[in-house]
């Protein structure tokens, strides 16, 4: 008769559940498994029993005087898997709320579990923080498989800490990464709250603002009429620079913000993270325009140069030419301009 035992701290009333369907599982194969025992001490222990040298199972190896049958390796691999499991999943959860719970955070029970079940599945793919060295289960089930072969008794919390140290210390620091990048995420979802809060207090000033990009790689905002917005917003705007000053994000919603527009249709390609926060300040008012005739809009590309109003909206208005885009709105195209627009 032989007897392996495994004990854990942390996983009081569970670890029965995880192993004996595994080893019940052995019984079909030949292993004459005795009995599978649970102590509820602490650490809780489950104990193991089973016949090692039964005539159902082939003899596997002779060390010495020590005999190894197969009944040995099946129930050492059955009891491997499992605790490979639990690794993988239970105890990444416990060091991940662990160090949560060091942090601070003031999140809900809710958020916390959340977060924790983001982490656990973000620990296995390479999400850009570090460089990953997380174990496979394989490769955790082979070395617990080989302490095994040399112990009969393995308690899970102190496998973990004194054979996994790396992987616990790479837990510990792809938390830390996690964590900062939810409090950004959670100061840019506030910092889009209050900007809602304040474009949706202003006054309406522009039926329609429409976002441009020219040739030169200058970006435009024009007004309903084709004049071109020259407010010191929207001057930035068309001054950005990608090597200095505040990001094409910050600058777009700032002129968008102080031109106050009804509905704002965009004429170019933008970024997904800048689409999706100024969607998240100005909501149903921003449309994309699937390509029109409007010069500069992509995809339309037109040879033919039409004219830009820039002229201040307070002046006389210019004789148009109205035409319907595809989007179903009405622009007008001006017949007399002082700025070239061609794409």
């Amino acid at each position: 008769m032989a007897e392996i035992l495994i004990g854990s701290f942390a996983f009081r009333g569970g670890l029965i559940d995880k192993i004996k369907p595994l080893l019940e599982g052995l019984v079909d194969k030949g292993v004459d498994i005795e009995s599978i025992d649970c102590g509820v001490f602490n650490p809780e222990f489950v104990s193991v029993s089973y016949r090692s040298g039964e005539r159902k199972m082939p003899l596997i190896k002779q060390f010495g005087s020590r005999t190894v049958y197969a009944s040995e390796v099946e129930v050492r691999n059955a009891l491997s898997e499992a605790i490979a499991d639990i690794i993988d999943q239970e105890y990444t959860k416990k060091v991940v709320k662990d160090y949560l719970a060091q942090k601070q955070l003031n999140l809900s029970k809710r958020d916390t579990e959340s977060l924790t079940n983001d982490i656990v599945r973000g620990v296995k793919k390479d999400v850009g923080c570090i460089m990953p060295i997380w174990p496979s289960k394989d490769s955790l089930s082979e070395m617990i498989s080989e302490y095994l072969s040399e112990n009969n008794c393995l308690i899970i919390d102190g496998f973990v800490t004194f054979r996994l140290k790396e992987y616990v210390k790479y837990l510990k620091r792809f938390t830390e990464c996690s964590i900062e990048k939810v409090l950004m995420e959670a100061e840019h979802r506030e910092f889009v709250r209050l900007l809602k809060s304040f474009a949706d207090m202003q006054e309406e000033k522009n039926e329609e603002v429409h976002l441009i990009k020219q040739p030169g790689g200058s970006f435009w905002l024009l007004d309903q009429d084709r004049k071109l917005l020259s407010d010191d917003y929207c001057e930035d705007l068309m001054s950005y620079s990608i090597e200095i000053g505040p990001t094409f994000e910050d600058l777009l919603i700032s002129a968008l913000i102080t031109t106050s527009p009804s509905k704002v249709i965009i004429h170019m390609d933008i970024d997904e993270d800048t689409m999706y926060t100024i969607r998240g300040i100005f909501g149903d008012k921003i449309e994309r325009c699937p390509g029109c005739s409007m010069p500069g809009c992509k995809p339309a590309y037109r040879e033919d140069y039409v004219g830009v109003n820039t002229s201040n909206k307070t002046s006389k208005p210019d004789m148009v030419e109205e035409k319907t885009t595809a989007s179903g709105h009405n622009t007008k195209l001006a017949s007399d301009s002082s700025i070239n627009l061609k794409w």
